[in-house]
């Protein structure tokens, strides 16, 4: 964001901050099946959030279980998608 990349960006999935390094994966990979809501700040957020949200914060809210039924009476839920690459 703004010029300001890598672990500068402070990430959040329902909260709980992402890790900054990982070794067997990518931090920027994100499942859009599974998102309620993203929410972007631009600049610098550290002072609320801590030193690697120097360039900003990106927080990401995955579907509730609520979200799954849409109010039934039925106890049971799934979610099931297919994909290609």
């Amino acid at each position: 964001m703004r010029g300001v990349g890598a672990n500068r960006v402070q990430i959040r999935v329902d909260g709980a901050r992402v890790q900054e390094q990982i070794q067997d994966g990518n931090r920027n990979f994100v499942d859009l099946s599974t998102l309620k809501s993203v929410e972007i700040m631009h600049g610098p957020a550290s002072v609320l959030w801590g030193a690697d949200a120097l360039g900003g914060l990106v927080m990401y809210r995955t579907l509730d279980p609520e979200d799954l039924l849409n109010g039934t009476s039925n106890p049971y839920a799934g979610q099931a998608g297919l994909g290609y690459d």
